[in-house]
């Protein structure tokens, strides 16, 4: 199946900006996307991902069609737009 992901922040920074569309197997959840994400971008990815442990260095939000996704166990589907944004600070 085909997902959308979208890029803010430093993951423009390492990864591009615009919408890029990634197939995904059927069942494909937020926390295999990662993996996935890794594999795909391993070049671009040792600044925010570290292999060893297998999980993000830095923080962000995970939108998925727009909600706000804590559960690296939620399902994705056809078409579904994950958006990665860092946290905002201001001064």
């Amino acid at each position: 199946m085909i997902i959308k992901i979208r890029f803010f922040g430093y993951f423009e920074e390492y990864l591009g900006t615009g919408i890029n569309e990634l197939e995904v197997p059927f069942g494909c959840t937020l926390g295999n996307l990662f993996y996935l994400l890794a594999d795909i971008w391993s070049d671009k990815f040792v600044k925010i991902w570290d292999y060893d442990k297998k999980i993000f260095i830095t923080p962000f939000i995970v939108m998925v069609d727009g909600h706000d996704i804590h559960d690296l166990d939620y399902l994705l589907t056809e078409g579904s737009l994950v958006t990665l944004i860092p946290p905002i600070v201001g001064g």
